[in-house]
């Protein structure tokens, strides 16, 4: 997925690096990172708070790994294949847009696309 993410034909061992670390963040660092069965697809029972705190860390997440791509304009769709790529919940995406354009680090343009604010 990583490797997809840069246009390359081929996984590097960066790459598989680049996905553990992101999988680890993703998963608060706990533990041992392989998934189990079911383990991407729970759905906890969260208090507000801490939906605020996991939607900012998967933000923050999903910043980095398009800050690592060489493109800076992306279309809604691009950034919920890259979030798709990263586990992400496709019904959290939105959220995490707006709270990124919120923020000036992903600013939607006249085109509709969003241009991510790098630096």
């Amino acid at each position: 997925a990583r490797a997809r993410v840069d246009l390359e034909a081929e996984v590097s061992r960066r790459h598989v690096l680049d996905v553990l670390e992101l999988f680890t963040e993703v998963a608060g660092g706990a533990g041992d990172p392989t998934p189990t069965p079911g383990s991407l697809g729970a759905k906890p029972t969260l208090t507000a708070k801490q939906r605020t705190t996991a939607t900012a860390k998967t933000a923050t997440i999903l910043l980095q790994q398009l800050a690592r791509s060489t493109a800076d304009h992306y279309s809604t769709a691009e950034v919920q294949s890259v979030a798709a790529t990263l586990g992400i919940d496709p019904a959290c995406v939105p959220d995490i847009i707006r709270k990124l354009n919120h923020e000036g680090a992903l600013i939607k343009t006249s085109s509709g696309a969003y241009r991510l604010v790098k630096g």
